[in-house]
């Protein structure tokens, strides 16, 4: 609706105020007792990115699959750097709103492959199809079309240890 000019900002940001105290009241149900610590991943929105829904969601969606997510939203650049650096990930999945984010975009991933350079690196997100071909530049591992894809990938990049070779 709000593409299409049928709800006004005020309207947006309620009802995207509701979807996240849905949310947390049914994060419980999202917890996997279960969870074996073996699938790790992060979970990151890019730095400047305010559309966080969609990263929130996949996190608890992957939790309910066994996965344990540290989140990261809301991080500049240096801080989520640093912070990725010391965290023992199997892989990290990057979120992202589309064009406007690309330039943040290519420098977490730039600064990742330097700073991390055996984690691999998923982006999926808003009008992933349209910056496909910036992502295949970048060299990122997976891009992710949707939450079932991501699943996919995600898996095959963590228990393979996909790693790119050191420039």
């Amino acid at each position: 609706w709000w593409k299409l000019d049928q709800a006004n900002f005020a309207e947006v940001t309620l009802g995207t105020s509701r979807m996240y105290a849905i949310m947390r009241g049914m994060r419980h149900l999202f917890v996997n007792p279960h969870s074996t610590g073996e699938k790790f991943a992060i979970f990151a929105s890019v730095p400047g990115e305010t559309h966080t829904l969609g990263v929130r969601m996949a996190a608890d969606l992957f939790r309910k699959d066994g996965w344990e997510v540290d989140l990261k939203l809301g991080m500049d650049h240096d801080n989520l750097v640093a912070d990725v650096q010391k965290k023992r990930a199997g892989v990290i999945g990057l979120s992202t709103g589309g064009n406007h984010s690309i330039e943040a975009l290519s420098r977490l991933v730039a600064a990742l492959q330097i700073s991390c350079p055996h984690l691999p690196i998923l982006v999926s997100g808003q009008d992933i199809e349209a910056i496909k071909p910036s992502l295949v530049l970048l060299g990122v591992d997976g891009i992710a079309m949707d939450i079932d894809d991501a699943k996919k990938q995600m898996s095959v990049l963590c228990e393979h240890g996909i790693a790119r070779s050191p420039s």
